[in-house]
């Protein structure tokens, strides 16, 4: 696997939430549509289908919403676990960032002490 640069995995990431965004938002609004819900119910059924959490207080009863709904986790959860693994790799990137620069210091630090008792050896 290729590694990642920096502005690859920071981009891939707002890509992803941007395409979640649009995600939740077309399907509160096909809910509206379909099930004649209120906006506000819409996003509250999206957000719990996509969650997995499914309190079971909304359920649809068109035609068109149970087929929608037979395929839109799928698609959600599928893309909300590939947005919480963007996130995860940019965070581990970030880490890895760091300790890389705190280790390269630590090692030129050892370096010059070795340097340092290597003198006082040889005299």
């Amino acid at each position: 696997m290729a590694k990642l640069e920096k502005g690859d995995v920071v981009l891939r990431f707002w890509f992803t939430f941007l395409a979640f965004i649009i995600l939740i938002l077309a399907g509160t609004y096909v809910y509206h549509r379909a099930e004649g819900w209120s906006y506000f119910d819409s996003l509250y059924f999206t957000i719990v289908t996509v969650t997995t959490i499914g309190y079971g207080d909304f359920a649809p009863v068109t035609t068109i919403g149970k087929i929608f709904t037979m395929i839109f986790p799928f698609i959600g959860i599928g893309m909300a676990f590939y947005l919480f693994s963007s996130a995860t790799k940019y965070l581990i990137q970030k880490a890895a960032e760091e300790v890389h620069k705190f280790g390269s210091k630590d090692v030129e630090k050892d370096e010059e002490k070795l340097k340092k008792i290597k003198k006082i050896l040889k005299k």
